[in-house]
């Protein structure tokens, strides 16, 4: 992952996947975007980390063709909706 430098949080929510044991954190950056992690927890073991990754906001909303006024912030995260992928074992 790139340097993001200053990063100013707001918000974050965790949800568990309980088909893979994989918890999943999103937390909202105030002027960008979403972190995202994915890892696990083995209790005696500790935290896994098994993904990083960051959603730059802004030009995902251009590229469908919507735009943000100058000023706009990401004050929250809100999940709407889970897609499990069972062949891949993946969630998005």
């Amino acid at each position: 992952m790139k340097e993001l430098g200053v990063i100013n949080f707001n918000n974050a929510e965790l949800i568990y996947n309980n088909e893979n044991k994989i918890y999943r954190l999103y937390i909202s950056e105030m002027e960008r975007g979403l972190l995202v992690m994915e890892f696990t927890h083995n209790p005696g073991k500790g935290v896994v980390v098994r993904q990083l990754y960051f959603i730059p906001i802004k030009p995902m909303l251009y590229s469908l063709g919507e735009a943000l006024p100058y000023d706009a912030t990401f004050q929250a995260i809100t999940l709407v909706s889970t897609t499990t992928d069972l062949l891949l074992r993946r969630t998005t």
